[in-house]
């Protein structure tokens, strides 16, 4: 299963210029040299992982040509994909099935070949399936 360790791992860094300070004022003075951009949504700064590329790509390259609706709706309401897609995925769908349905639903992912391509459709699919629930 070394095809789903790059979901897994993240690229954050981890600010290297706080560690060794020594008093707070220091600690202080080297934390605040980390500057965002104003305005930024949060989710568009900083280092990404495979994981959010991919949620990234089915969002923008599959779900906006099967479903443009839907698509501009969850970008107007400023919904990123990983709120939901990084559970989705890195369970392979695991909380969202019965169990002896989840077990059919493994068998084709990784059955499917290019290997866990599957995974894209059923991402959107699902969306599809939730898209009118009130």
């Amino acid at each position: 299963m070394m095809l789903l360790e790059c979901w897994y791992i993240s690229n954050d860094d981890k600010p290297s210029t706080v560690l060794g300070a020594t008093s707070s004022e220091e600690l202080i003075m080297k934390s605040s040299t980390i500057v965002l951009e104003p305005f930024c949504r949060s989710q568009d700064t900083g280092p990404t992982s495979e994981l959010i590329q991919k949620l990234r790509s089915i969002n923008n390259d599959i779900l906006a040509v099967i479903d443009p609706v839907l698509h501009a709706h969850l970008m107007k309401l400023d919904i990123a994909p990983q709120l939901f897609g990084i559970r989705w995925i890195r369970l392979l769908f695991g909380r969202e099935f019965p169990v002896h349905d989840l077990l059919f639903v493994w068998d084709a992912i990784l059955a499917h070949q290019p290997i866990l391509s599957l995974v894209d459709y059923i991402f959107v699919a699902m969306l599809e399936q939730i898209r009118d629930l009130r």
